[in-house]
């Protein structure tokens, strides 16, 4: 707009003016009312009231008071489009909004300065107060320096005062070239610049933002002068002036936001840290219409200052609390779930939170401390949802979840409610899990409740059914609350975190075979969110197994006298030739020592030879016996006044074989021996005073020194004794090792994952190993086949592996028609096998099938 007539001559003009401009104003109201379904971004003033001072409203319900102080400062045009002096265009403004913005038309009258004055100060003032402290706003100005005549003047925006903690800045968004910014001056660089923003010397025409939050700010405005001539009172620099203030969006799918976005402008009343500035390209009038929430998006938030809320895990029926922390006296706080998923937060039920005031209505803690807490209770039920909030702070009461609102902040999120639920998980363990039948073997069960967020209630009315196995029988349990009968065990109850573990003891009754124990969590007051009880999902952590398998009888090698395992020929040695051993004739390798007794004839000491390995006592097949004392006499015969005398046999320092001749003329011995069976000693008599033989029933096997230890009689006459036919075997240090293993071939229901049901058809291998570095010879294995299963006719087979046990066996002893030189028999219920010699590394392998009853 030019200015170059007198000054009440441009009042007159203004009248003119604005007549000829109605019908833009009109065109400008009809667009706004045209637009109000699309979504905002820049709030831009939407109406305008008054003359001086003039009042902006924008569409969230903002108002911006434009007021002048001075005689030199006057509004021309109170309410204008902003590209009505000037001609502004879109490309010299930011945020890009409508060159017909409604605007301010301000006029600074230049009479009364000097010319020779480059700086007239304090023409008057201009003051933007808003009616809630915003936050950055901009200030969008048209046509600085657009006048004309002999003299060149413009105006100078100088930063004054504020109601702001620290006086507001001024930063350059956009403009022409000669539109000039600093920290606290807004002017042209042109002084005799153009009417014109888009000409040669243009006048100056950009946007601003003033730096801070504020309800008022006010702009000294000086006129800085040049030329010559005389200035007129009609002298004036007119321009345009309106302000933009910036967005916070919600950011829930579009479904919530169905007529317009949930918005509010930035200022001083906010959720968290701060808002979020969003969608800066887009202002009140859009050339196509836009979705309800410009980001709406499926996953709230995606605003990464969406800070305000605190959200706990929250849970159906349970009383919760959510801290949510806000800035800005006298605020409202509003709160939505959308407990229904239905897309609205418009149903019943689902505000939360209505006019919350920090430490008023609706703070349950009830303190003045920036944080509002509110103490919400889901909808019972028994699912797990995720759901979407919403939280909308300003200050005005009762603000809506849906649509624009003044200044504060909207903050969306996602929220999951679970129900009341526990996870429970069960393991279980074993003792030992290679027993040998009738060992001791014990069950460890624990069941454990994982702490929150998993677990949110105690779980009460717990149970577990671990029905023993057959092959196990119960002795005790280390809590009574383990019902033997039933194979329940009743927990109780565990919080979350908590844990309760039993034992339950008993002893191997099988003598074969795999036995497996399974476990489940059977009841629950309260669901699992991974698993349910009582289903039998073996893949569920609510469901334990464990086995233990039975060691196999497996007959070690036996020693054959005169064989290369022989290591002991005869030897005789004879009281009667000297006081010590020196007249064993066996091997300089035995050592001897010893005194004369009473009678010369007998001596007392101990005869040993060290470091020998795999010394073996036990039955021979080639004389019966493995030591053989001959002539163990008295000299002259059994004196009737005799007393008792002992030989002592020991193996690597442990006594297995006592012979103690009775006092006087007695015609037996008693012969002491360790039975290698039942680790006990037992007793027996033997033959008669001419000769006793240690015979020594059950295998014993030790690697040390044998010793023969001799103690006589005390007073004469003491005995005379000869020691005769010894033979001592060693079995070769090869290591013999058994596993026993099964599958279920078949159960008749489920081919990929059969069960060891009734009925199932069960396949058991029994691998022999020779883990040491001979050959074993005569090696023997054997199984007895318990009750609860029946051996399958014709199912036996060998090799020299599980996988490769191939030969069909006859079921009989003689084993002359297989092909390889393993042999399997039955006998009764034992299943049987034998190799006649295993190299070292062997293997040797028999299975054979069996109905589980």
């Amino acid at each position: 707009m030019i200015k170059n007539q007198n000054y009440s001559a441009a009042i007159s003009a203004a009248i003119a003016e604005f007549t000829g401009r109605i019908w833009l104003y009109g065109l400008f109201a009809l667009i706004l009312l045209l637009g109000a379904s699309y979504a905002l971004a820049n709030q831009t003033p939407s109406s305008s009231a008054g003359t001086a001072p003039v009042t902006k409203t924008y569409p969230g319900g903002l108002t911006m008071q434009i007021s002048e102080v001075g005689t030199n400062t006057a509004f021309f045009a109170p309410s204008a489009a902003l590209n009505s002096t000037g001609g502004i265009t879109a490309a010299q403004l930011s945020p890009a909004i409508a060159t017909t913005t409604n605007a301010t038309d301000v006029d600074v009258v230049a009479f009364g300065c000097a010319l020779n004055v480059q700086r007239c100060v304090n023409r008057g003032s201009l003051t933007l107060t808003f009616s809630h402290a915003v936050t950055n706003p901009v200030i969008h100005i048209s046509g600085i320096g657009g006048n004309r005549g002999s003299a060149f003047f413009h105006t100078s925006f100088i930063m004054a005062s504020s109601d702001a903690a620290t006086l507001p800045t001024f930063t350059r968004l956009g403009g022409n070239a000669p539109f000039t910014v600093t920290a606290n001056e807004i002017r042209s660089s042109t002084l005799n610049g153009a009417t014109s923003c888009t000409v040669a010397a243009p006048a100056a025409c950009g946007s601003v933002r003033i730096n801070g939050t504020f309800t008022t700010v006010t702009m000294q405005l000086d006129l800085l002068m040049a030329g010559s001539g005389a200035l007129v009172a009609a002298d004036a620099d007119g321009w345009t002036i309106t302000a933009s203030v910036d967005e916070d969006f919600g950011d829930a799918p579009a479904s919530f936001d169905t007529t317009a976005a949930a918005s509010h402008i930035v200022g001083g009343y906010f959720l968290g840290t701060a808002p979020t500035v969003e969608n800066a390209g887009l202002t009140n009038i859009q050339a196509t219409p836009r979705t309800p929430s410009p980001i709406a998006n499926a996953t709230a938030s995606s605003d990464l200052n969406d800070d305000g809320v605190t959200l706990p895990t929250l849970t159906r029926g349970i009383a919760s609390n959510i801290d949510v922390a806000v800035t800005g006296a006298g605020g409202r706080l509003q709160g939505w779930f959308d407990y229904a998923g239905d897309g609205s937060f418009a149903t019943a039920g689902d505000q939360i939170a209505t006019n919350a005031v920090d430490g008023g209505a609706g703070d349950t803690d009830g303190i003045v401390n920036g944080i509002i807490r509110l103490s919400v209770t889901p909808p019972a039920g028994t699912t797990q949802v995720t759901r979407f909030a919403r939280f909308r702070w300003s200050p005005i009461a009762g603000v809506g979840p849906t649509l624009r609102g003044t200044v504060g902040e909207v903050e969306d999120y996602q929220v999951t409610i679970v129900p009341l639920q526990a996870d429970l998980s069960l393991t279980k363990a074993v003792s030992n899990p290679n027993p040998s039948s009738g060992n001791s073997v014990a069950y460890t069960l624990t069941v454990a409740s994982a702490a929150s967020p998993a677990s949110t209630a105690t779980a009460t009315g717990i149970t577990v059914q671990d029905t023993l196995p057959l092959g196990f029988t119960f002795t005790s349990a280390s809590n009574p609350s383990y019902n033997s009968a039933t194979g329940v065990w009743t927990v109780g109850s565990l919080a979350p975190g908590a844990s309760a573990t039993i034992t339950i003891n008993g002893t191997v009754s099988a003598t074969f075979g795999t036995i497996t124990n399974v476990a489940q969590i059977t009841a629950s007051s309260v669901p699992d969110p991974d698993s349910a009880v009582n289903n039998g999902v073996t893949t569920e952590d609510d469901y334990a197994s464990v086995a233990f398998t039975v060691s196999s009888i497996l007959t070690a090698p036996s020693c054959t006298a005169g064989g290369t395992n022989q290591i002991i020929n005869n030897g005789t040695f004879a009281s009667g030739t000297g006081p010590n051993w020196t007249s064993w004739t066996a091997g300089a390798a035995w050592v001897g020592s010893g005194t004369a007794a009473v009678n010369a004839d007998a001596i007392s000491g101990t005869l040993s030879q060290a470091g020998l390995t795999g010394l073996k006592f036990g039955p021979s097949a080639a004389n019966g016996a493995v030591i053989q004392l001959s002539q163990w006499w008295r000299n002259g015969g059994p004196a009737a006044t005799s007393s008792p005398s002992t030989l002592t046999i020991s193996l690597a320092g442990t006594n297995y074989a006592v012979v103690t001749t009775p006092a006087g003329a007695g015609t037996s011995a008693t012969v002491t021996y360790l039975n290698g069976a039942s680790g006990n000693l037992t007793s027996i008599t033997e033959f008669a005073s001419t000769g006793w033989r240690i015979n020594i029933p059950t295998s014993v096997a030790a690697t040390g020194a044998l010793t023969f230890s001799y103690v006589p009689a005390g007073t004469a006459p003491s005995d005379d004794f000869e020691i005769d036919n010894v033979t001592v075997y060693t079995c070769a240090p090869g290591q013999l090792n058994v596993v026993k293993s099964s599958t279920v071939v078949d159960d008749n229901i489920s081919a990929a994952n059969p069960k060891a049901i009734p009925g199932a058809v069960m396949r058991y291998c029994i691998l022999v190993t020779n883990s040491g570095a001979v050959t074993n010879s005569n090696v023997a294995v054997a199984d007895p086949i318990p009750a609860n299963v029946t051996y399958v006719p014709g199912s036996m087979k060998s090799g020299t592996s599980c996988a490769g046990a191939a030969d069909v066996e006859d079921e009989n002893a003689a084993d002359g028609d297989e092909a390889n030189p393993f042999g399997m028999s039955l006998s009764g219920t034992t299943v049987a096998g034998t190799a006649p010699a295993l190299p070292a590394g062997g293997n040797f392998a028999l299975t054979f099938h069996a109905v589980v009853n």
